[in-house]
């Protein structure tokens, strides 16, 4: 209907004389999120010769990196937390600045789940349970069976991702006629928990 030019929403499916207004979106994976997968790639780059020197100790190395609030696109703000990684990981404790802080932590453990394809589930949860925190960007870097780099970066701010989906399916909504009975579809680009999406069921903003 829309690419025809006959209506704002974009499917009208008919079964006898019963019709149904569809209404199609994709979200991103960043929807909602403080901490942006472009951004994080970019600072992972920056950080590297610093992820690189600590591979060359035997064990297991994590680096906690905790903005303030949005991860910023600028490349001078991320250099700067470039260099706050740097310094937390030289002086193996932390470090603050304006951008953030990073909390360097140390563990002899004996062996870790070896990120890489097929196995990034169990890596992840095995980090997300040693720095307490789930749901947020993790880095790896290591040689096998003699190091790891774990580096998370998190928001010290809430994400707001159910509340921004909620918003996107009440603007698709107002697409339809109010004529009626309407569905709205949304394409989630990364899965959402359970929960998540029974807040969103029960959500009177959607």
């Amino acid at each position: 209907m829309d690419y025809s030019g006959a209506a704002r929403f974009d499917l009208l499916a008919r079964q006898s004389t019963a019709e149904v207004e569809v209404e199609c979106k994709t979200t991103s994976g960043d929807t909602g999120r403080k901490i942006h997968r472009q951004e994080v790639n970019r600072l992972a780059d920056l950080i590297l010769p610093t992820t690189k020197r600590l591979a060359d100790t035997a064990g297991c190395h994590r680096l906690l990196v905790t903005i303030p609030n949005r991860l910023g696109k600028s490349t001078d703000e991320l250099a700067r937390i470039a260099a706050t990684v740097a310094a937390a990981a030289q002086q193996r404790t932390s470090a603050s600045s304006d951008v953030g802080r990073v909390d360097y932590m140390f563990e002899n453990v004996g062996s870790w789940p070896e990120p890489g394809p097929g196995r990034d589930h169990d890596a992840i949860a095995f980090f997300e349970e040693r720095f307490g925190i789930k749901n947020s960007n993790l880095l790896f870097l290591g040689r096998a069976r003699f190091s790891i780099v774990a580096v998370m970066i998190t928001s010290s701010k809430a994400d707001t991702v159910v509340d921004t989906i909620a918003d996107e399916a009440k603007e698709a909504a107002d697409q339809c006629s109010g004529t009626r009975p309407a569905l709205i579809t949304l394409h989630l680009v990364d899965q959402i928990s359970r929960s998540d999406l029974q807040t969103m069921l029960i959500s009177p903003r959607c």
